[in-house]
C-alpha cells in the first residue's frame, strides 16, 4: 500500500509522467535530449539489433522533460492567471539576479527495469555532466525507499534482481549555476 501511495504521489508531482502527447523519440530541448530514450545497462541508447536479442533482461527508459511540461493550475481562472503572472515575474527576477536554468534534463526521470535474477550494474547515462540523479523509488526495498544517494553521469546504480528503480534529477553541487556557484 505504501509503494502504491508513493507511485501516485510521484505521478502527481512529476509532469513528465502526465504527458498530453505520445512520446516520439524527438529532441525536446536544444541540447538534443529526446522525450524518450531506451537505454542499455552500459548507459548508452539501445540500437535496433538489441531489441531482437532474446537474452536481454535489463533496460532503462529516460523520460526527458521539456520547459513546456509545467503542472497545470486548476481552479478559478482568475487565480490561475495571477499564478502564471507571478511565475513569469519570478523567472524574470531570477534571470536578472544571475540565476540560470538547470541543466537540459531537469525534471526528467530515469526508470530502470531488471527482469534478471541477479543484480545488474546500470551506468547512469552521460547526458549532462552537471546532472545529479537521486533514487525516488526502488522496488527491491520493502517500502520502496533506497537510502539517499546521489549519482552523477558515469556512476553505477546497483539494480537488484527482479526490481524496478526510478531516479529523478536532483539539485546538487554540480548542478548549481549562477549566483551561488562559487560558494
Amino acid at each position: 500500500l505504501d509503494i502504491v501511495r508513493r507511485l501516485i504521489r510521484l505521478r502527481r508531482r512529476r509532469p513528465v509522467f502526465r504527458r498530453d502527447e505520445y512520446f516520439h523519440g524527438q529532441p525536446v530541448r536544444a541540447s538534443g535530449l529526446k522525450d524518450i530514450m531506451w537505454l542499455n545497462p552500459d548507459g548508452r541508447e539501445i540500437d535496433h539489433h538489441v531489441w531482437h536479442q532474446s537474452h536481454a533482461r535489463c533496460l532503462g527508459v529516460l523520460l526527458g522533460a521539456s520547459d513546456a511540461q509545467t503542472p497545470p493550475v486548476h481552479g478559478d481562472p482568475q487565480v490561475a492567471k495571477h499564478c502564471r503572472w507571478m511565475l513569469s515575474l519570478l523567472r524574470r527576477l531570477a534571470h536578472w539576479l544571475g540565476f540560470r536554468r538547470r541543466p537540459a534534463a531537469d525534471g526528467s526521470m530515469l526508470v530502470l527495469v531488471n527482469a534478471h535474477h541477479e543484480t545488474i550494474p546500470f551506468v547512469i547515462p552521460e547526458l549532462d555532466e552537471r546532472l545529479v540523479w537521486s533514487p525516488v523509488l526502488d522496488t527491491w526495498f520493502e517500502d520502496g525507499r533506497k537510502p539517499r544517494t546521489l549519482f552523477e553521469a558515469g556512476d553505477t546504480y546497483q539494480l537488484s534482481g527482479r526490481s524496478v528503480a526510478v531516479l529523478g534529477t536532483a539539485p546538487g553541487k554540480r548542478s548549481l549555476t549562477g549566483l551561488f556557484a562559487n560558494a
